[in-house]
């Protein structure tokens, strides 16, 4: 079962695991972050999370008999230019295609409902994150259009009305 809490100034050494790994950034941004970069989308982690309440970045744990174990992170924010709330996902490479990402992403939507119920959902992936899209699709997210985003490289957007998932 997995578990959300809010990142905190205290883990960036946790957001580090997911911004400095190869493999997780290129499949969610399509290149590793900057240690400039990481810094500044950490901190504007932590902004959100200090100003609202209901929204922001999560920390993702896997709860074991041990112990909970870090596996990457999750979001749900409102998104303007889409006209939605955003969810996202970024899971460590340990943790991939065990459907941890579908877990995530359904707990993700869950939360979604109980904070705005006609709100639609909105998922942005890179074109080829085959993974994610497929994810999106099974929970009823259907593509809408491809942008090019700020770094010059493509992206695309999948929509659901929470109502209809």
């Amino acid at each position: 079962m997995l578990k959300l809490e809010k990142f905190l100034e205290t883990d960036g050494e946790l957001f580090s695991k997911l911004a400095f790994n190869e493999s997780v950034m290129r499949a969610n941004m399509g290149r590793t972050f900057t240690e400039e970069e990481a810094g500044w989308f950490f901190g504007m982690i932590l902004e959100i999370n200090r100003a609202d309440s209901e929204f922001g970045y999560y920390k993702v744990f896997l709860e074991t008999e041990d112990a909970d174990v870090y596996i990457g992170m999750g979001a749900l924010n409102p998104n303007e230019e889409e006209q939605g709330l955003e969810v996202e996902y970024m899971l460590l490479p340990d943790y991939w295609h065990q459907g941890y990402g579908t877990e995530l992403l359904v707990l993700l939507m869950e939360k979604a409902r109980q904070q705005d119920p006609g709100a639609e959902l909105v998922g942005i992936v890179d074109p080829e994150n085959v993974y994610s899209k497929r994810m999106l699709s099974r929970q009823g997210f259907a593509f809408v259009r491809a942008f090019v985003n700020s770094d010059g490289g493509l992206a695309q957007v999948y929509k659901t009305n929470r109502n209809h998932a």
